[in-house]
Protein backbone atom coordinates (compact mmCIF):
# COMPACT_ATOMS: atom_id res chain seq x y z
CA UNK A 1 0.00 0.00 0.00
CA UNK A 2 2.57 2.49 0.98
CA UNK A 3 6.30 2.67 0.68
CA UNK A 4 7.61 5.03 3.65
CA UNK A 5 10.86 6.32 4.09
CA UNK A 6 12.46 9.18 7.11
CA UNK A 7 12.61 12.32 6.28
CA UNK A 8 15.35 14.28 8.58
CA UNK A 9 13.99 18.11 9.16
CA UNK A 10 17.18 20.68 9.82
CA UNK A 11 15.29 24.05 8.62
CA UNK A 12 15.17 25.71 5.42
CA UNK A 13 19.13 25.23 4.08
CA UNK A 14 18.76 21.14 5.21
CA UNK A 15 21.43 19.41 2.94
CA UNK A 16 19.30 16.57 2.84
CA UNK A 17 17.55 15.44 -0.04
CA UNK A 18 14.36 13.10 0.25
CA UNK A 19 14.85 9.76 -1.60
CA UNK A 20 13.27 8.52 -3.98
CA UNK A 21 10.04 6.21 -3.14
CA UNK A 22 10.77 2.67 -4.05
CA UNK A 23 7.40 0.88 -4.55
CA UNK A 24 9.31 -3.07 -4.51
CA UNK A 25 9.84 -2.27 -0.63
CA UNK A 26 7.11 -1.82 2.28
CA UNK A 27 9.89 -1.08 4.82
CA UNK A 28 10.51 2.17 6.50
CA UNK A 29 14.08 2.73 7.98
CA UNK A 30 14.78 2.53 11.37
CA UNK A 31 15.13 5.67 12.81
CA UNK A 32 15.94 4.26 16.01
CA UNK A 33 19.61 2.58 17.01
CA UNK A 34 21.14 0.26 18.90
CA UNK A 35 23.41 3.12 21.25
CA UNK A 36 21.13 5.63 21.08
CA UNK A 37 17.84 6.99 23.11
CA UNK A 38 14.85 8.16 20.67
CA UNK A 39 11.36 9.30 21.58
CA UNK A 40 8.46 10.22 19.37
CA UNK A 41 5.12 12.61 19.75
CA UNK A 42 2.49 11.76 17.66
CA UNK A 43 -0.59 13.07 17.93
CA UNK A 44 -2.73 9.77 15.57
CA UNK A 45 -6.09 11.77 15.00
CA UNK A 46 -8.93 10.04 16.97
CA UNK A 47 -7.22 6.65 16.74
CA UNK A 48 -7.91 4.73 15.16
CA UNK A 49 -9.42 6.94 12.21
CA UNK A 50 -9.75 4.25 10.16
CA UNK A 51 -10.88 1.01 12.06
CA UNK A 52 -8.40 -2.17 11.35
CA UNK A 53 -6.73 0.11 8.33
CA UNK A 54 -5.20 2.62 11.06
CA UNK A 55 -4.30 -0.18 13.25
CA UNK A 56 -2.54 -2.32 11.01
CA UNK A 57 -0.58 0.77 9.42
CA UNK A 58 0.43 2.54 12.85
CA UNK A 59 1.74 -0.80 14.36
CA UNK A 60 4.29 -1.30 10.56
CA UNK A 61 5.50 2.02 11.41
CA UNK A 62 5.97 1.81 15.09
CA UNK A 63 7.55 -1.80 14.17
CA UNK A 64 9.69 -0.61 11.78
CA UNK A 65 11.06 2.94 12.99
CA UNK A 66 12.30 1.05 16.18
CA UNK A 67 12.35 4.06 18.51
CA UNK A 68 12.56 3.11 22.25
CA UNK A 69 9.06 5.35 23.66
CA UNK A 70 6.02 6.39 21.40
CA UNK A 71 4.80 9.30 23.09
CA UNK A 72 0.71 9.58 21.57
CA UNK A 73 -2.55 11.49 21.89
CA UNK A 74 -5.69 11.53 20.64
CA UNK A 75 -6.32 7.15 21.71
CA UNK A 76 -9.93 7.52 21.66
CA UNK A 77 -10.71 3.81 21.53
CA UNK A 78 -9.35 1.90 24.74
CA UNK A 79 -10.12 -1.53 22.95
CA UNK A 80 -8.00 -0.13 19.68
CA UNK A 81 -4.96 0.48 21.37
CA UNK A 82 -4.78 -3.19 23.11
CA UNK A 83 -4.78 -4.48 19.62
CA UNK A 84 -2.17 -2.26 18.93
CA UNK A 85 -0.19 -3.45 21.16
CA UNK A 86 -1.34 -7.12 20.75
CA UNK A 87 0.33 -6.61 17.41
CA UNK A 88 3.59 -4.81 18.44
CA UNK A 89 3.75 -8.18 20.34
CA UNK A 90 7.14 -7.29 22.44
CA UNK A 91 6.05 -3.55 23.37
CA UNK A 92 4.05 -2.51 26.31
CA UNK A 93 1.17 0.59 26.23
CA UNK A 94 -0.17 2.76 28.78
CA UNK A 95 -2.93 4.97 28.29
CA UNK A 96 -4.35 7.98 30.52
CA UNK A 97 -7.54 7.83 31.74
CA UNK A 98 -8.55 11.81 32.61
CA UNK A 99 -9.83 13.75 30.24
CA UNK A 100 -12.31 16.70 30.41
CA UNK A 101 -15.44 17.13 28.35
CA UNK A 102 -17.00 15.25 25.74
CA UNK A 103 -14.19 13.56 24.33
CA UNK A 104 -12.22 10.65 25.08
CA UNK A 105 -9.19 11.79 23.68
CA UNK A 106 -7.01 10.17 25.88
CA UNK A 107 -2.92 10.04 25.56
CA UNK A 108 -0.81 7.06 25.63
CA UNK A 109 3.24 6.11 25.57
CA UNK A 110 4.25 2.52 23.85
CA UNK A 111 7.90 1.51 24.63
CA UNK A 112 10.35 -1.22 24.19
CA UNK A 113 10.52 -3.16 27.27
CA UNK A 114 13.94 -4.68 26.76
CA UNK A 115 15.68 -1.47 27.20
CA UNK A 116 13.23 0.68 28.73
CA UNK A 117 12.58 0.34 32.34
CA UNK A 118 9.49 2.08 33.57
CA UNK A 119 9.41 3.02 37.57
CA UNK A 120 6.29 5.11 37.37
CA UNK A 121 3.59 6.67 35.88
CA UNK A 122 1.18 9.67 37.03
CA UNK A 123 -1.38 12.00 35.69
CA UNK A 124 -1.31 15.51 37.28
CA UNK A 125 -3.28 18.38 37.33
CA UNK A 126 -5.97 16.38 37.46
CA UNK A 127 -8.92 18.89 38.68
CA UNK A 128 -7.81 21.52 36.25
CA UNK A 129 -9.85 21.34 32.95
CA UNK A 130 -8.53 24.93 32.60
CA UNK A 131 -5.47 24.94 31.75
CA UNK A 132 -5.53 20.81 30.62
CA UNK A 133 -8.31 19.14 28.81
CA UNK A 134 -6.27 15.69 29.07
CA UNK A 135 -4.18 15.39 32.13
CA UNK A 136 -0.29 15.81 31.45
CA UNK A 137 0.62 12.14 31.36
CA UNK A 138 4.23 11.91 33.32
CA UNK A 139 6.57 8.70 32.63
CA UNK A 140 9.36 7.87 34.82
CA UNK A 141 11.63 5.72 33.41
CA UNK A 142 15.30 4.51 32.43
CA UNK A 143 17.35 3.43 29.47
CA UNK A 144 20.87 1.74 30.11
CA UNK A 145 20.49 2.50 33.79
CA UNK A 146 20.13 6.43 32.28
CA UNK A 147 17.15 7.91 34.48
CA UNK A 148 14.50 10.25 32.13
CA UNK A 149 10.84 11.65 32.88
CA UNK A 150 8.79 12.06 30.31
CA UNK A 151 5.83 14.42 29.97
CA UNK A 152 3.34 13.81 27.47
CA UNK A 153 0.92 16.51 26.70
CA UNK A 154 -1.93 17.79 24.19
CA UNK A 155 -2.89 21.02 24.84
CA UNK A 156 -6.35 23.19 24.14
CA UNK A 157 -7.02 23.45 20.36
CA UNK A 158 -8.38 27.08 18.69
CA UNK A 159 -7.86 30.61 19.22
CA UNK A 160 -7.25 33.59 17.87
CA UNK A 161 -3.66 33.64 17.92
CA UNK A 162 -3.64 36.73 20.37
CA UNK A 163 -3.70 35.91 24.43
CA UNK A 164 -6.68 37.47 25.63
CA UNK A 165 -7.58 38.50 29.19
CA UNK A 166 -10.18 36.09 29.79
CA UNK A 167 -9.21 32.70 31.83
CA UNK A 168 -11.06 30.96 29.08
CA UNK A 169 -9.39 31.85 25.85
CA UNK A 170 -7.69 29.69 24.26
CA UNK A 171 -4.60 30.96 24.00
CA UNK A 172 -5.04 32.02 27.54
CA UNK A 173 -5.14 28.07 28.97
CA UNK A 174 -2.10 27.16 26.57
CA UNK A 175 -0.43 29.72 28.25
CA UNK A 176 -1.42 28.93 31.94
CA UNK A 177 -0.72 25.09 31.00
CA UNK A 178 2.57 25.64 29.93
CA UNK A 179 3.55 27.97 33.24
CA UNK A 180 1.80 25.10 35.40
CA UNK A 181 4.40 22.69 34.14
CA UNK A 182 7.42 24.73 34.91
CA UNK A 183 5.95 24.82 37.90
CA UNK A 184 5.81 21.09 38.06
CA UNK A 185 9.14 20.35 36.40
CA UNK A 186 10.75 22.84 39.24
CA UNK A 187 9.07 21.48 42.32
CA UNK A 188 9.55 17.77 41.53
CA UNK A 189 12.18 17.29 39.17
CA UNK A 190 14.79 20.17 39.48
CA UNK A 191 17.91 17.58 38.65
CA UNK A 192 16.49 15.25 36.66
CA UNK A 193 16.34 14.77 32.40
CA UNK A 194 13.22 16.18 31.46
CA UNK A 195 11.22 15.61 28.18
CA UNK A 196 8.23 17.66 27.76
CA UNK A 197 6.43 17.05 24.50
CA UNK A 198 3.52 16.34 22.56
CA UNK A 199 0.69 18.13 20.63
CA UNK A 200 0.63 21.84 22.42
CA UNK A 201 -1.55 23.17 19.79
CA UNK A 202 0.24 26.54 19.22
CA UNK A 203 3.39 27.93 17.48
CA UNK A 204 6.84 27.83 19.59
CA UNK A 205 8.31 31.00 17.07
CA UNK A 206 5.35 33.64 17.82
CA UNK A 207 6.92 36.79 19.01
CA UNK A 208 6.52 37.50 22.80
CA UNK A 209 3.40 39.11 23.04
CA UNK A 210 1.61 36.03 21.87
CA UNK A 211 3.71 33.21 22.58
CA UNK A 212 2.07 30.46 25.21
CA UNK A 213 5.38 29.18 25.75
CA UNK A 214 7.34 32.25 26.45
CA UNK A 215 7.97 31.53 29.90
CA UNK A 216 10.24 28.38 28.89
CA UNK A 217 11.88 30.51 25.81
CA UNK A 218 12.74 33.06 28.21
CA UNK A 219 15.28 30.92 30.03
CA UNK A 220 17.56 29.49 27.66
CA UNK A 221 19.76 28.57 30.86
CA UNK A 222 17.12 25.70 31.70
CA UNK A 223 14.53 24.70 28.99
CA UNK A 224 15.31 24.21 25.14
CA UNK A 225 12.69 23.30 22.35
CA UNK A 226 14.74 21.17 20.33
CA UNK A 227 12.50 21.22 17.67
CA UNK A 228 12.95 25.31 16.91
CA UNK A 229 15.22 24.73 14.05
CA UNK A 230 11.53 22.93 12.55
CA UNK A 231 9.32 25.54 13.69
CA UNK A 232 12.04 28.36 12.09
CA UNK A 233 12.35 26.21 9.00
CA UNK A 234 10.38 25.30 5.55
CA UNK A 235 6.83 25.07 5.83
CA UNK A 236 7.71 21.67 4.48
CA UNK A 237 8.94 19.71 7.28
CA UNK A 238 6.21 21.23 10.09
CA UNK A 239 4.09 19.10 11.83
CA UNK A 240 0.41 19.38 11.25
CA UNK A 241 -1.58 19.42 8.39
CA UNK A 242 0.46 18.99 5.39
CA UNK A 243 2.85 22.19 6.36
CA UNK A 244 -0.31 23.72 7.40
CA UNK A 245 1.24 24.47 11.19
CA UNK A 246 4.03 23.26 13.69
CA UNK A 247 2.24 22.45 16.78
CA UNK A 248 3.65 19.08 18.06
CA UNK A 249 7.10 19.91 20.38
CA UNK A 250 9.79 18.45 22.35
CA UNK A 251 11.16 20.77 25.03
CA UNK A 252 13.99 19.53 27.38
CA UNK A 253 15.85 20.75 30.33
CA UNK A 254 19.26 21.38 30.95
CA UNK A 255 20.33 17.95 32.20
CA UNK A 256 19.77 16.66 28.35
CA UNK A 257 21.56 19.73 26.50
CA UNK A 258 24.22 18.72 23.96
CA UNK A 259 22.83 15.10 24.58
CA UNK A 260 20.94 15.46 21.40
CA UNK A 261 22.01 13.68 18.28
CA UNK A 262 19.07 14.62 15.60
CA UNK A 263 15.24 16.08 16.02
CA UNK A 264 13.61 15.12 12.92
CA UNK A 265 9.58 15.24 11.74
CA UNK A 266 8.70 11.95 9.90
CA UNK A 267 6.73 12.79 6.73
CA UNK A 268 5.14 9.35 6.08
CA UNK A 269 2.43 11.22 3.90
CA UNK A 270 5.29 10.75 1.46
CA UNK A 271 4.98 7.98 0.50
CA UNK A 272 1.71 6.66 0.67
CA UNK A 273 0.31 6.27 -2.36
CA UNK A 274 -1.99 9.43 -2.73
CA UNK A 275 0.11 11.05 -0.93
CA UNK A 276 -1.22 13.17 2.39
CA UNK A 277 -4.92 12.82 0.82
CA UNK A 278 -4.12 9.11 1.98
CA UNK A 279 -2.49 9.51 5.02
CA UNK A 280 -5.12 12.08 6.41
CA UNK A 281 -7.61 9.58 5.56
CA UNK A 282 -6.42 6.54 7.22
CA UNK A 283 -3.89 7.84 10.25
CA UNK A 284 -3.85 11.95 11.48
CA UNK A 285 -3.39 15.16 10.46
CA UNK A 286 -0.47 15.62 12.01
CA UNK A 287 2.90 13.28 10.95
CA UNK A 288 5.30 12.49 13.98
CA UNK A 289 8.12 14.41 15.40
CA UNK A 290 11.07 12.46 16.98
CA UNK A 291 14.37 13.25 18.66
CA UNK A 292 17.32 10.99 18.95
CA UNK A 293 19.95 11.51 22.03
CA UNK A 294 23.39 10.20 22.58
CA UNK A 295 24.45 9.43 26.30
CA UNK A 296 28.22 8.71 26.49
Amino acid sequence: MISVALIISCGENNPYNPPIPDPSTDSIPPYGTEGTFEVMTWNIQNYPKSSTTTINLVAMIIKELEVDIVALQEIESGSAFQTLISQLENWQGLRSSIAHGADNLLVAYIYDPSVISVTNIDEIYPGNSNAFPRAPFVLECSWNDTDLVIINNHFKCCGNGLIEDDEWDEERRRQAASESLQVFIEENYAPSRVILLGDLNDKINDPQYQNVFWNFISDPDHYEFIDMTIANGSNYWWSWGNGSSHLDHILITNELFGLVENISTIRLQDYFDEGWNEYNIFISDHIPVAVKFYFN
